[in-house]
């Protein structure tokens, strides 16, 4: 526990970072010492969710535009636990010719918990996007990490019509990695030739003795979901060294959305509480 009668040190903010945050346990509480944002992005803190911090990422301009980069670092110190939101579906909108770019750099330290949990991305014709996340656990860490991604302004017949998007995501446990999912989707590819009616793609990632229960059920449950000659959902799971990384392709946001509360109804005894209780 972290004594509140003396000041908790907090090193410097780089200021090349366009978000900044530190969730660390004080008074046996999950705090967040430092939250630090720069336009275009905006970071929230509304209230608690169950035992865990909250931080909601919103911009100023309502999307990211070409040429935006924006890196973020997370740190979630020991026996911390925080919960990474969204305001709403990110949105990425058409490309000059520059990509914009966002970065998450997170670490996670020994029975800590880090659950990113935003909306889905949006790229609307001809954008131009990429991103890294590195999230780099201790070895009792925690990790849920959502991922998910809309086929673009599908009501509007925009339908995988964006210029490219690039998303890699390394895990890393005591220095080990246990996970690279690399996405990779241009104008240069038929992406609706491949994908076909469906309209959302989602990956969710559960590493640590916390989650590990968890990751298991989940990847039990995805593997009965039923597969017939035109199924509504295709998924597959996989495990991992301490959890499991499930990948679900559906026609709507509210097909996957539904699926992904089912398989993440026990994070409510991790947390405390349904993240997703005030959004749907």
């Amino acid at each position: 526990m972290i004594a509140t009668s003396q000041p908790i040190p907090a090193s410097p903010t780089n200021t090349a970072l366009c978000g900044d945050v530190v969730c660390r346990r004080v008074d046996c509480v999950s705090t967040l010492t430092r939250l630090y944002s720069r336009a275009p992005l905006k970071l929230l803190s509304p209230t608690k969710v169950g035992r865990a911090a909250h931080v909601v990422m919103s911009s100023f301009g309502g999307g990211m535009v070409a040429g935006d980069d924006v890196p973020i670092r997370i740190c979630v110190d020991e026996r911390a636990a925080c919960v990474v939101s969204t305001q709403a579906s990110s949105k990425v909108y058409r490309s000059d010719g520059r990509a914009c770019m966002q970065a998450i750099d997170a670490t996670i330290d020994d029975d800590a918990v880090l659950v990113m949990l935003p909306d889905p991305l949006t790229c609307y014709a001809g954008a131009s996007y990429q991103q890294r996340q590195r999230y780099s656990l201790a070895s009792r860490g925690n990790l849920v990490a959502l991922d998910w991604i809309t086929s673009g302004r599908w009501a509007r017949e925009e339908r995988w019509q964006f210029q490219s998007l690039e998303s890699r995501t390394d895990v890393r446990v005591a220095g080990e990695i246990v996970l690279r999912e690399t996405l990779k989707l241009s104008d240069l590819h038929d992406a609706t030739m491949r994908v076909g009616r469906f309209d959302c793609y989602a990956v969710l990632t559960m590493v640590g003795p916390h989650v590990a229960t968890m990751a298991a059920r989940a990847a039990a449950v995805a593997r009965e979901w039923p597969v017939g000659r035109r199924p509504d959902l295709l998924a597959g799971a996989a495990e991992l060294a301490g959890g499991a990384i499930v990948r679900i392709l559906g026609p709507r946001v509210q097909v996957v959305q539904e699926r992904l509360k089912q398989l993440l109804e026990p994070l409510t005894e991790v947390i405390g509480a349904d993240p997703w209780a005030r959004k749907w």
